[in-house]
């Protein structure tokens, strides 16, 4: 082989080592930049999943409540209407259906 051809050569490989350094470089950074994307999600997307399982039997309980507690507002307002001490609301609930609004929560 001619020196200058070895010359060449020999620069090539140097290159294509660098290049592989570089490449290997590239690709554990992409690994730990997942690893730490997962860890990331994990941290906060995990305690709203567990707290929406924990909670779910409570769901049922929290909306008849409220349903409830707006029923008692309408018995309220319509006896307000009939000479009691309680002031009437000032609220017009024919234009508010709370129930429709409370079943879509």
């Amino acid at each position: 082989m001619p020196p200058m051809d070895r010359h060449l050569f020999d620069k090539l490989l140097e290159v294509t080592e660098e290049n592989n350094r570089i490449l290997k470089s590239l690709r554990s950074s992409a690994r730990w930049s997942t690893f730490w994307t997962v860890i990331k999600l994990i941290v906060f997307i995990g305690p709203v999943v567990v707290a929406y399982f924990y909670l779910a039997p409570y769901w049922g309980v929290i909306k008849q409540s409220t349903l409830d507690m707006f029923s008692a507002l309408e018995t309220l307002q319509s006896l307000s209407g009939q000479g009691t001490s309680t002031p009437p609301m000032n609220i017009d609930w024919s234009q508010i259906d709370l129930k429709k609004i409370i079943e879509k929560l």
